[in-house]
């Protein structure tokens, strides 16, 4: 495991559109939580959500296949479960709230829609 207290975001190593990735981290950034990222081999988001997850310090990671499918989870929850699950590659501001949720979970506070 890594020392890096942050919110771990998975993604899958053969994504071409590098700023579905950024919107994610900027809304993150936005709620004061730093971020971590990692390339992998696997392709199933929900997996490299889990793999994140278990990564983080905070148990908080966000998972990103190369079709844009992508969801966040706590390692808390059981694996077959996750807080947002999304394909929003077209819309900015929900790509950004997918990172600022990740943040509100680990804050505590609550999510924006």
């Amino acid at each position: 495991m890594n020392e890096t207290l942050a919110i771990y975001i998975c993604y899958e190593n053969k994504i071409t559109d590098k700023q579905l990735i950024d919107l994610i981290t900027y809304g993150i950034e936005e709620e004061g939580i730093p971020c971590h990222l990692k390339s992998d081999l696997c392709s199933n988001f929900k997996e490299l959500a889990i793999i994140a997850s278990n990564e983080s310090q905070l148990d908080v990671g966000i998972g990103i296949d190369a079709a844009g499918n992508m969801c966040l989870h706590h390692s808390k929850l059981p694996d077959q479960y996750f807080l947002f699950e999304s394909n929003h590659q077209n819309d900015k501001l929900k790509l950004r709230n997918i990172g600022v949720n990740g943040a509100r979970l680990v804050k505590g506070i609550p999510f924006v829609v």
